[in-house]
């Protein structure tokens, strides 16, 4: 596909306005879309990254539905769990443990263990920007969208076990 067929369906995707490409050394490196008056952003970003995703621009390991990961001993491990009305986070590993309540949303949940991610292995400016999930034929996929030293960056993984689990994965691969 070229880059400009790229634009021509992106902008032909319901509640986009324009698109622009951004273009690098090695191809693609960002899109930049503006949304018609109106338009849900979370619905517009789902349906370009569908699109994405059907023209294999996205990393094949972040939607494979057998993709996981084994953490050894010194990793680190993520626990979420009802606190009254809100959520604990934890995030653990190498005798160290950051821990946060946050409101009971999938988001809030993602940011704080983005922020105990990055406060236990230095990484200084982290933030998780998006979290969405997705049904790709029997398998739900979370995908989660960062800024890691200014840079967007993209995981995901495949709930299997329940979503503690995928969205610790996701956001891993997200920051790195």
């Amino acid at each position: 596909m070229t880059v400009t067929g790229l634009r021509q369906r992106l902008e032909g995707i319901e509640g986009v306005s324009s698109i622009q490409l951004e273009l690098g050394d090695a191809g693609l490196t960002g899109i930049r879309v503006t949304l018609a008056e109106g338009a849900e952003e979370a619905t517009v970003l789902d349906r370009i990254r569908a699109m994405l995703v059907t023209y294999g621009l996205k990393s094949p390991e972040t939607v494979t539905p057998g993709f996981s990961r084994v953490f050894a001993a010194d990793e680190l491990v993520t626990e979420i769990e009802e606190a009254g009305q809100l959520l604990r986070v934890e995030v653990k590993g190498a005798g160290e443990a950051v821990i946060n309540l946050v409101d009971p949303t999938p988001l809030a949940a993602a940011r704080a263990v983005g922020k105990a991610r990055a406060q236990l292995t230095g990484h200084s400016d982290a933030e998780i920007l998006w979290i969405g999930l997705d049904q790709v034929g029997s398998w739900r996929i979370l995908t989660v969208l960062a800024s890691v030293d200014g840079e967007v960056t993209a995981g995901a993984a495949v709930v299997t076990s329940g979503w503690t689990n995928a969205l610790d994965r996701a956001v891993a691969v997200a920051l790195g």
